[in-house]
């Protein structure tokens, strides 16, 4: 395996995009969604980035790349359309222990983006390594047909249902034992389009596996 796979937190992290074009601001795009604080690097903007600019979405340096505007960065991508720039880039955000990302060149970066797919608190990341980009991207076509809307809606039902179990047991133990078994239930197919239904499904599951439990707590405590 030569990734680590794992999820950033960088609400209100500086997150630096060198570069002003379409993939700059799709890149720029998925970072305001994780609440970062993006500055963007450039001597031009596309039209989605200058309205971002417009409502102050993020910072805007009317410039070509600089060493000096890394400062305090968290993270850096270089989406420039000039090789050497993104180069540049990549070397003086490395020497200084930042995470660098120069699109569609791995080999520069040390980290890569995935593909990924986010419903809600629900994010499936996809990932050939960089060897096959559009492999990854049929993936996450292919999960975003099938399972990902019933597991998207399962998981907030799943939340409500941890909070209930959180109150009523103060085992942390008994807790991960009752979520466990339920979130290894199969949901029927019939009831993946109905909110309602498949929460009276899992209800309906919870008090049965309660019940067992508690069965089987009785039943230990008369024999000892």
């Amino acid at each position: 395996m030569k990734y680590y796979p794992l999820l950033l937190d960088l609400k209100g992290k500086k997150c630096v995009v060198a570069g002003g074009g379409s993939v700059a601001r799709r890149k720029v795009n998925s970072l305001l969604k994780a609440k970062a604080r993006v500055w963007v690097i450039s001597p031009d903007l596309t039209k989605g980035l200058e309205q971002l600019k417009r409502k102050k979405s993020i910072v805007y340096v009317k410039s070509h790349y600089q060493e000096k505007y890394l400062q305090g960065a968290f993270l850096v991508i270089a989406a420039t359309s000039d090789e050497k720039i993104n180069r540049r880039v990549a070397y003086d955000a490395q020497a200084i222990g930042m995470l660098t990302n120069v699109v569609d060149a791995p080999r520069l970066s040390n980290f890569i983006v995935p593909s990924s797919i986010t419903r809600g608190d629900l994010i499936i990341s996809i990932s050939t390594s960089g060897k096959a980009p559009g492999l990854s991207r049929g993936l996450r076509i292919e999960l975003c047909k099938s399972i990902v809307p019933r597991y998207a809606k399962l998981l907030r039902l799943l939340e409500d249902i941890r909070g209930r179990l959180k109150s009523k047991y103060p085992s942390q133990a008994l807790r991960a034992k009752l979520f466990k078994r339920l979130v290894n239930i199969q949901i029927p197919e019939s009831l993946t389009g109905n909110k309602s239904r498949m929460r009276a499904y899992l209800e309906m599951l919870l008090n049965d596996i309660e019940e067992k439990i508690n069965n089987k707590v009785h039943r230990v405590h008369l024999s000892s």
